[in-house]
């Protein structure tokens, strides 16, 4: 049995997360050792047109996880989508804790919940940010896994190419006040399949 640190080192993210906002970064062990069957940590960073700034020093701010790992076990990254309002993103990441607790450490890209059902619930002053939150605000948007072995050398960086989980349309963002030839341009909306690469996050893996 190991203890297993998980570091994040770099994320940059590509068309169409190349935005600055904030976003969840959620790493996942899935049955790190018999009888656990998952344990996640969650990461809100701050984005700069698709790249996460992170410190080079102190390293404690890039730890996502501690964790003893015996044998085989899988571990998964994977991204919520950005939100540009601050206060939006720190709710939305009390609501990821809230749901890791409930489902014993597991978030799976199809978990979803309405933001209808949020805003049923959350009173002022919160109900603006709940306005804010779209249905599909919990959900991993992007993700990668690797299987690995506790007996195996772990130490290092492993690159994690980010795939979407569903397929994404994206519509046109037509700025107010732009001349009407350029909002003609700009109405195409594109159309993201799953299964696209949209960044890569780089994890360093470290055992004592």
């Amino acid at each position: 049995m190991k203890t297993l640190e998980i570091q994040i080192r770099s994320l940059s993210l590509t068309e169409p997360f190349e935005n600055s906002g904030q976003l969840s970064l959620i790493s996942q062990l899935i049955w790190p050792r018999p009888a656990i069957v998952g344990r996640a940590g969650i990461k809100q960073l701050t984005l700069s047109k698709g790249k996460a700034r992170l410190p080079l020093k102190p390293v404690y701010p890039r730890i996502l996880l501690k964790e003893k790992v015996d044998g085989r076990f899988g571990l998964n990254v994977g991204i919520t989508r950005i939100q540009r309002n601050p206060k939006a993103a720190e709710f939305l990441q009390n609501l990821l804790v809230t749901t890791l607790e409930a489902t014993g450490g597991i978030l799976s890209s199809t978990l979803q919940l309405p933001a209808t059902a949020l805003k049923q619930v959350i009173e002022a002053p919160f109900d603006q940010l709940a306005d804010q939150l779209d249905d599909d605000s919990l959900k991993l948007v992007a993700q990668a896994g690797f299987d690995f072995d506790s007996e195996s050398a772990l130490d290092g960086e492993h690159t994690f190419e980010l795939k979407l989980t569903e397929t994404l349309r994206i519509g046109p963002e037509i700025k107010k006040g732009a001349p009407k030839e350029r909002q003609v341009r700009n109405r195409k909306s594109q159309t993201f399949k799953k299964g696209t690469v949209v960044g890569a996050a780089v994890i360093k893996l470290s055992t004592d």
